[in-house]
């Protein structure tokens, strides 16, 4: 998760555990030991 959502729009006091678990990795080499599922994330491709 970048933020968390409120009605569906992203709310500024909300955590960033994108960012947080990325300066983790980078000062330990190991990511959080609590992980969180992404949601509507996925791309979805449409040949013409």
């Amino acid at each position: 998760r970048i933020r968390e959502m409120k009605n569906l729009k992203p709310t500024l006091e909300g955590k960033n555990d994108l960012l947080n678990a990325m300066e983790l990795i980078a000062k330990t080499s190991n990511g959080p030991k609590q992980q969180y599922p992404s949601m509507g994330c996925n791309v979805k491709w449409k040949n013409n």
